[in-house]
């Protein structure tokens, strides 16, 4: 993906998300990621274009999200790999509540930047590549207490996907559940399998904690891996 649009990208992110903040309802969400030899940051937000509430109105949303990580693995005949991984992504949306939950949708771009060292021939996942993504994001209520909440995205870019699926129940104070998730690229594919304790009130922000097990086909992929997650709405 060029600098320019790039830069178009930032700068269209840029007007999506304050040119109607005195009006529409705005999600802000940040949070780490660590699992075996890797961790991931990032940084994003929702806004209703149509001054919704994002949670109890239908209408379309803006969302824009960034995030930066580093990862080392392994490969017979290299010492070790080290790689550094950037992506940001602009995206338009449509949510829609109904009476048990909500589902939210999003299709935009993509740009995801893999750096190696030293370089790994085998590697299909380095380098700058830019692509389509899309996102679905869903939760539900079947019955009083518990919450079954579902995401996933998928770029073309280097055929990055990611999924987390967790079913909870609500103590009032935190809910608690188990949680499954899937992740990777053209390179490679992990599944977890943990916990989550989210819906979290700390008055600032809301917190969710992840926590569990890691499988993977990359060498040195498998092991532990925890997230926390800090979201406000405005």
């Amino acid at each position: 993906m060029s600098k320019k649009l790039v830069s178009a990208l930032v700068i269209g992110a840029a007007l999506a998300l304050s040119a109607p903040a005195h009006a529409a309802s705005t999600l802000v969400f940040t949070g780490a990621d660590g699992g075996p030899h890797s961790w991931w940051v990032y940084l994003g937000g929702v806004t209703a274009l149509q001054g919704q509430d994002i949670a109890t109105q239908p209408g379309f949303l803006a969302r824009l999200a960034g995030g930066y990580g580093q990862y080392s693995y392994h490969r017979p005949g290299l010492s070790g790999v080290d790689g550094n991984v950037g992506e940001g992504d602009l995206m338009v949306g449509y949510g829609m509540p109904f009476a048990n939950g909500h589902v939210a949708a999003y299709i935009g771009g993509d740009w995801i930047d893999h750096s190696l060292s030293p370089s790994d021939p085998k590697n299909g996942a380095h380098g700058s590549e830019g692509g389509l993504k899309g996102q679905l994001e869903a939760n539900f209520h079947p019955m009083d207490h518990i919450l079954a909440n579902a995401m996933g995205s998928y770029s073309t870019a280097f055929r990055t996907y990611w999924t987390r699926e967790d079913v909870d129940y609500n103590f009032g104070a935190f809910s608690l559940g188990p949680e499954v998730g899937f992740e990777g690229n053209k390179e490679f594919n992990s599944f977890r399998y943990g916990a989550r304790l989210g819906d979290i009130d700390l008055g600032f922000a809301d917190v969710a904690l992840h926590a569990g097990g890691t499988t993977s086909n990359r060498n040195g992929g498998d092991g532990v891996y925890g997230n926390i997650g800090f979201s406000k709405r405005f």
